[in-house]
């Protein structure tokens, strides 16, 4: 099911009532066809893990758009719980390295 949260856990903005009126009951929040979540990829190196897309809209749901009146909804980044997993799973990792 789609959260229709930002990773932090805030409430995306609904539609505006104009927009909403170009939605069909398929789409949701985000989700028309599911290309934006296709989208997402990611690059892995040697300190470091980038994740985004390179749909041009894909940054205007995470950022807004002040000049079209778009809120922002983000989509990608870390919830609370996120963080606590992977500061874990850092530690047990490290804790087998050093043992």
């Amino acid at each position: 099911t789609e959260e229709k949260t930002a990773p932090d856990g805030t409430a995306w903005p609904a539609w505006s009532p104009r927009y909403a009126n170009t939605r069909h009951s398929g789409h949701s929040l985000l989700r028309a066809e599911g290309g934006l979540l296709d989208s997402i990829q990611f690059l892995v190196s040697d300190d470091a893990v980038e994740v985004g897309s390179n749909l041009v809209y894909a940054a205007t749901h995470q950022f807004g758009d002040a000049k079209r009146k778009i809120p922002p909804r983000p989509y990608l980044g870390l919830s609370a719980q996120d963080q606590a997993d992977i500061e874990r799973l850092l530690i047990n990792t490290l804790d087998g390295v050093l043992q």
